[in-house]
């Protein structure tokens, strides 16, 4: 997958199932999840406040999530009964930059972008060494900020996977450090 753009909805009732139906034909629950997919075309999609006042009028999260690989670009918005969680923009108008790092640190967020497999910089004799090390241990975004640099794709991934996501539970992706052992373990969990 090259590029995402979709909206999830949490689905709470079957009125809230019907009522995007009617207004998104498009929208989509598939079983195991408690999402229901809103897929935008990248020129048509939706602003922002769209999915705020959608929040507020069902009082329910609505998570925007996009990605495109090939740009290393990534946006993810959460809003919770009109109110913005979190909005994390990178790669942008910027490439390799934060742009936006607003609201409140996600459970998902931490292994996303900072784990063992998301590698720390060698910042070498950069007198910014101290700055990128202090990103590192605090494992704090920061908004202008160019560490950590991520994979648009996975980090897509680990909000869709955290949240459980529709269409999302049917792909798998082997990892680059996957052996096919634990490659086969993951399809034998999801299926």
């Amino acid at each position: 997958m090259d590029l995402l753009s979709s909206v999830y909805v949490s689905c709470t009732s079957s009125g809230v199932l019907a009522l995007l139906k009617q207004r998104y034909p498009v929208a989509t629950l598939d079983r195991g999840s408690s999402f229901i997919e809103l897929p935008q075309s990248v020129e048509a999609a939706l602003p922002p406040q769209e999915w705020e006042a959608l929040s507020r009028r069902l009082g329910v999260s609505v998570h925007q999530l996009f990605f495109q690989a090939h740009t290393e670009r990534f946006r993810y918005q959460h809003f919770k009964a009109g109110e913005m969680l979190r909005t994390l923009q990178y790669g942008g108008d910027c490439r390799g930059k934060w742009e936006i790092v607003d609201g409140d640190v996600e459970r998902w967020e931490a292994a996303a972008f900072f784990s063992r497999m998301v590698q720390a910089p060698e910042a070498g004799g950069d007198p910014r060494r101290a700055a990128v090390e202090a990103v590192w241990r605090g494992s704090q975004l920061r908004a202008g900020g160019y560490y950590p640099v991520i994979d648009a794709c996975d980090a897509a991934h680990a909000a869709a996977e955290y949240y459980k996501f529709p269409g999302w539970m049917q792909i798998v992706e082997t990892k680059r450090d996957d052996t096919p052992a634990q490659a086969a373990a993951i399809v034998d969990r999801l299926t």
